[in-house]
């Protein structure tokens, strides 16, 4: 990387070029992976939001559907969550199965561990998605309030590690036993 000669210049090039990246809004992340979002009227207050997968002949979802009795931050939380489940099943970079071997064991895994490691996967692709698009009203305002996620989202390579090496040892154990297990006829 080459020295810049005026400091002054290059660091507000830089915050001239992140201010860029985060001018776009959930609404802009959601429309650029072709999902609307729809603000519902007199859903049930357990009701936070929902991926339009009902519709038989369309190939891909076209709506996140948001309870409109949510306040703002649980709202954008809710829309970062959605929309990464849909990126989820759209197959994009993950930070919690980002290894062979991770996505090896996650496809053999047993149902238990996948659903740990999709939820640890959601969470975490929340967070990036309000950290990059939601404001710091809602991005801050939820994360105060609900510190447990947060922690999740810090400490996410820590506890899929644990999930995946837990596993590991369960199929070196099972491919060890196994053939020394005595079966009744």
């Amino acid at each position: 990387m080459k020295i810049p000669l005026n400091p002054k210049r290059f660091w507000q090039q830089l915050r001239n070029e992140l201010t860029a990246l985060f001018k776009h809004s959930l609404h802009d992340a959601a429309k650029y992976n072709g999902l609307a979002i729809e603000q519902w009227e007199g859903m049930p207050a357990q009701y936070t939001a929902h991926l339009d997968t009902e519709h038989d002949n369309q190939e891909a979802p076209s709506f996140i559907a948001v309870n409109a009795s949510l306040p703002s931050e649980e709202k954008a939380y809710q829309i970062a969550l959605t929309l990464g489940g849909h990126l989820r099943i759209q197959r994009r970079d993950s930070l919690v199965i980002d290894r062979p071997w991770k996505q090896r064991l996650f496809d053999q895994a047993p149902v238990e561990f996948r659903d740990k490691v999709l939820h640890l996967d959601n969470e975490v692709r929340a967070f990036w998605l309000m950290y990059w698009h939601a404001g710091k009203k809602d991005f801050f305002g939820f994360y105060r309030s609900h510190p447990e996620k947060k922690r999740i989202a810090y400490y996410h390579t820590a506890i899929s590690d644990y999930i995946f090496w837990r596993l590991r040892i369960q199929t070196w154990v099972f491919k060890f036993f196994y053939p020394l297990a005595l079966y009744e006829n």
